[in-house]
Parts: structure tokens; C-alpha cells; sequence
């Protein structure tokens, strides 16, 4: 409370609130006062609730925690270090060399396919204790899909004989 006695600080209030710039600004603030009330109402509100809006950040945290494995820290240096192993490598010329041939070819990868679904179906249907002579041997020959191996068989030793000659 101000005291009945003029000071100092009584005059220099009495000297603002006679300031044109003051009323003006205490005006302002006085029309502002309904929406200052409901943002203090908000920020009140906000503050009652922090407890419980921490809790549940922190139970969610916990959740997601729970759904992911834990993770070793990261080596940095172990990283990079693979890493420039790995671009040392790519950038290799040997490297370049495979990129550049025909071995990445869809029609390369579906032959290898083939030989790779042959070599299991061979190794699941293989019978060690069948025997197979001279003439069991020359029986097979006549079976449209050993035929179609052999030709296939034959075509490419002789591809393979002109790559080699090159």
C-alpha cells in the first residue's frame, strides 16, 4: 500500500500514469485482460496436470522400450572403420569387374536358380543304396528330361570351350 506521505515513487507513478505512452499501454493491457485470463487458466491447468502428462510420457517410453530389443552402444569408430573396409572393397577393381559382367543378369540368376532347385531336389530325392550300371545308365539316357540336361549340358561345354580359347 502506498503510504500517505509523498516520495519519490509516488511521483514518478503519478509521472507515468500521466504519460500518454502508459495509458495507452495500460488500455491495451486492460482489453487483453480476457484473453490473458483464459491463457492463465490454460497454463494453470497444464501446470495441475503435469504429474499425470509426465507419467504417461513416461509409461509410454516404457512400452516402447519393452518392444525393443536392447542395443549394445554403438562402436563409432568400429562403424566407420567398416565402413571405409566396405567402400575400400566396392571400389575395388575386382569388384568393379563382377558389377560390370553378366553374372548379375536376370537371365544368369534364373539359370543358377534352376541348377540351385535341381541340386536340392537331387539331394532330397538321392538313393545311396540304388545302383545304377552300364545298361541302367543307358536307360536314363532315353528320359526327356536327362535328354534336355545333356543338351544342355553339351551346349554349354562348348560355349565354355570358345570363352576359354578367347
Amino acid at each position: 500500500m502506498l503510504n500517505v506521505g509523498h516520495s519519490q515513487e509516488q511521483d514518478y507513478l503519478q509521472e507515468r500514469l500521466a504519460d500518454p505512452k502508459t495509458v495507452a499501454a495500460l488500455t491495451a493491457l486492460v482489453d487483453k485482460l480476457p484473453d490473458l485470463k483464459v491463457l492463465l487458466d490454460m497454463l494453470t491447468g497444464l501446470l495441475q496436470r503435469g504429474p499425470e502428462m509426465a507419467d504417461t510420457i513416461n509409461e509410454g517410453v516404457e512400452q516402447f522400450r519393452e518392444l525393443t530389443p536392447e542395443q549394445p552402444p554403438v562402436n563409432i569408430a568400429g562403424l566407420l572403420a567398416t565402413v571405409v573396409k566396405f567402400q575400400t572393397i566396392i571400389d575395388s577393381p575386382e569388384t568393379q569387374a563382377l558389377l560390370d559382367s553378366d553374372i548379375f543378369k536376370p537371365k544368369t540368376i534364373s539359370v543358377v536358380n534352376k541348377a540351385a532347385d535341381a541340386l536340392i531336389d537331387s539331394i532330397d530325392n538321392y538313393d545311396p543304396e540304388k545302383k545304377v550300371g552300364l545298361l541302367g545308365l543307358v536307360a536314363v539316357l532315353t528320359d526327356p528330361d536327362v535328354k534336355r540336361a545333356i543338351n544342355f549340358l553339351t551346349s554349354f561345354l562348348k560355349q565354355f570351350g570358345k570363352e576359354l580359347a578367347k
